[in-house]
């Protein structure tokens, strides 16, 4: 006859695993079983939690940030957690997709390029390095930038299946070229790109 066995499971996390998106290690134990010469101690290393959604890291992230008293970048992902709160007010749900998490935070990394680039102009280099602190922390989130001779083979092959012929036509151009390199390319960039190419 085959032995029964009755298990009492008792997993222990050793740390908030619904926050984290790094492994952690738990431990089970066996008990109450009826077959004492089955009686196992396991304990199961490096189970991953369920990936974290954009929102999920950043909340990580802030929690990870004030542990460290690291009071800069706490300012940078307080104001990205702001700026997806508001955003989900909008439709009354509370909640932003990462699709959209991401727009918000390439948008809120071009305002402080373009602050960066004002404080240079004026001499404001310390109040210009606060800005480049937070583009480099906003940036982490956002997908690898592609460089620019990416870039313009992607705008040469959407003016070819466009059709577009001169300078008047680059509205044709900016929206196919812009759904394309969402995120992936700095916005200034296209557009220059674009005019070169339909300028030639």
């Amino acid at each position: 006859m085959e032995a029964t066995f009755l298990f009492k499971i008792i997993i222990i996390c050793h740390s908030d695993c619904s926050d984290s998106g790094t492994e952690e290690s738990f431990k089970l134990r066996t008990t109450n079983h009826k077959d004492t010469s089955t009686a196992v101690g396991m304990t199961i290393n490096s189970i991953k939690t369920k990936t974290m959604s954009l929102t999920e890291q950043i909340n990580a992230d802030i929690k990870a940030a004030m542990l460290a008293r690291e009071k800069e970048k706490l300012e940078a992902l307080r104001a990205v957690k702001a700026a997806l709160l508001l955003e989900g007010t909008k439709d009354g749900s509370g909640e932003v997709d990462d699709a959209k998490g991401l727009e918000i935070i390439g948008k809120l990394v071009k305002q402080r390029k373009d602050a960066s680039k004002i404080f240079k102009e004026q001499g404001r280099e310390d109040l210009a390095k606060d800005e480049d602190f937070q583009i480099d922390i906003l940036s982490t989130y956002l997908p690898e930038q592609m460089g620019e001779d990416e870039v313009r083979a992607i705008v040469k092959e959407t003016i070819a299946q466009s059709g577009a012929s001169g300078p008047q036509d680059m509205g044709k151009v900016m929206g196919p070229v812009m759904g394309k390199l969402k995120g992936k390319a700095d916005g200034a960039l296209i557009s220059q790109l674009v005019k070169e190419e339909l300028a030639g």
